[in-house]
């Protein structure tokens, strides 16, 4: 039972250590600063935050005034305003790249539907 016991912590002691991947044993932690998803996401290192921080508001743009605030093709709201398409100078904003794709198929619609009331010849 003894030599049991022994085994099983020698075992554990080797899952343990076991864990570096780095092919060296004894190495010293890395000083450097863990990514966090945001942080993987833009490419670079915590510590490489020169002008920006993740995490934090952005200023976000905003729709300008007058814009329809009503996805004319899923009817859920817009709030991206790089997301149009323009109908005779007008532009229709939409929520998703698969609706603009959809309006694109008929212009007049959408427009009648992002701004009922406003007619375009």
């Amino acid at each position: 039972m003894k030599n049991l016991t022994l085994a099983t912590a020698l075992l554990a002691v080797v899952w343990l250590f076991s864990g570096c991947d780095s092919g060296e044993r004894g190495h010293a932690p890395s000083s450097a600063p863990e990514k966090t998803s945001a942080d993987a996401k833009a490419g670079h290192k915590a510590d490489e935050h020169a002008g920006h921080e993740h995490g934090k508001a952005e200023a976000k743009k905003s729709l300008p005034d007058g814009a329809n605030k009503v996805c004319p093709v899923s009817n859920e709201k817009v709030d991206d305003p790089d997301l149009f398409v323009e109908y005779q100078g007008e532009r229709i904003y939409l929520c998703c790249k698969g609706c603009v794709k959809r309006a694109k198929e008929d212009l007049a619609a959408a427009y009648a539907k992002a701004y009922p009331g406003k007619s375009k010849k």
